[in-house]
């Protein structure tokens, strides 16, 4: 069984009193690695800080137009695909993707009807910098159904500005609610469903109250269903995976 990682992670969200979720979680969050410096290697690309984030990330996504992401586990591969209208996150991802970032990383953590987390990279050689991803709020149209996916919140940037971690990223897995719920979400965070959202919600499913506290940048479009076999994998008391799942992951280029 690997060496389980030193931070912690997505300690929850706000959920539905009756809702075992809240009793889970209550932000996603990522926290920086304890562990001793990692080396970094040499680059002769711009290391990214919350200053220049922006300008880079925008200047990235012109010159790599892709939008499609294969996502490889032992299970089996999820293809996601990036949503153009969320251009700092789609950029970050695939800036990531191509510099193999995420080839030394798991899914490490998983709240079964919830989400599955990984990205997170203990002693990984690719230099990042340190910097926070703006908010691309868009909920009325991409939402938190089942096979969205979003990035888990930096705690150092603080919760009022929501931004996103660089590198931490979820994958709903979610479970469906009953009108009756939704209708209780709503008055408890004073929003309104759209009517494809309450479709959606109560019948693929997914985890509704996440909606406009993270970024939704893309989406599971093959392998839904992988999805389900890291959520059905034994865990500890603290949501951790016994042993954790190797990801790799490939820019896929439209020809």
């Amino acid at each position: 069984m690997p060496i389980k990682l030193l931070f912690f992670v997505l300690l929850g969200v706000i959920g539905l009193a009756s809702c075992q979720v809240e009793n889970q979680t209550e932000d996603l969050v990522r926290k920086d690695s304890q562990t001793q410096p990692r080396k970094e290697t040499k680059t002769t690309e711009i290391l990214l800080t919350d200053e220049n984030a922006r300008t880079e990330l925008l200047k990235y996504g012109k010159e790599n137009i892709q939008n499609e992401v294969l996502i490889k586990t032992r299970f089996g591969n999820m293809k996601v695909r990036l949503y153009e209208e969320t251009p700092l996150h789609r950029a970050n991802f695939l800036r990531l993707v191509q510099r193999k970032y995420f080839d030394n990383t798991f899914f490490y953590r998983v709240i079964k009807d919830f989400i599955v987390q990984g990205g997170m990279a203990n002693g990984n050689p690719v230099p990042l910098g340190k910097y926070g991803i703006p908010k691309e709020f868009m909920p009325r149209k991409y939402y938190h159904k089942k096979g969205a996916l979003g990035m888990a919140r930096d705690k150092d940037q603080g919760s009022f500005q929501k931004k996103s971690s660089a590198q931490d990223f979820f994958i709903v897995h979610g479970k469906t609610y009953s009108l009756g719920e939704l209708l209780v979400l709503e008055q408890e965070h004073n929003w309104i469903f759209t009517p494809k959202q309450i479709e959606t919600y109560r019948t693929i499913g997914g985890a509704p109250h996440l909606d406009n506290n993270y970024t939704v940048f893309g989406e599971v479009v093959e392998g839904l269903h992988i999805i389900d076999s890291i959520a059905n994998q034994p865990i500890d008391e603290m949501n951790w995976l016994l042993e954790d799942i190797a990801v790799k992951m490939e820019v896929i280029d439209k020809k």
